[in-house]
C-alpha cells in the first residue's frame, strides 16, 4: 500500500501558503474596493498584505474558519497599519 499522506513539513508549507493567499485576497479586495489605480501603490499594498498573511500564519490559533477570515481582514488593514507605524517612526526619528 502506498502512503499518500503529506509529511508534516509539507502540510505546514501548504498552510503557510494558504494564509499568504488569504492575506493577498484581503489586499486585492482593498485595491478593488477603493479603486487604487497607481501600479506602485497596488504592488505595495499586495506585497504588504501577503507579508501580513505570512506573519499571521505564526499567530493563528487553529486551522478553522475564523482564522481564515482574520487572515483576509489582516490583508485588508495591515498595509495601512504598517504605513502608519512607519510614518510615526520617521516622525520620531526625525524629531528626536
Amino acid at each position: 500500500m502506498i502512503d499518500m499522506s503529506l509529511p508534516i513539513n509539507m502540510l505546514q508549507v501548504l498552510t503557510c501558503l494558504w494564509y499568504v493567499l488569504m492575506g493577498l485576497l484581503g489586499g486585492l479586495g482593498y485595491v478593488v474596493f477603493y479603486s487604487v489605480t497607481e501600479k506602485h501603490k497596488i504592488f505595495r499594498h499586495l506585497f504588504l498584505a501577503g507579508m501580513a498573511g505570512y506573519i499571521y500564519f505564526f499567530l493563528h490559533t487553529e486551522y478553522a474558519f475564523p482564522d481564515t477570515v482574520m487572515a483576509i481582514v489582516v490583508g485588508w488593514f495591515a498595509p495601512d497599519f504598517i504605513q502608519a507605524v512607519m510614518d510615526k517612526y520617521r516622525k520620531l526619528k526625525g524629531g528626536g
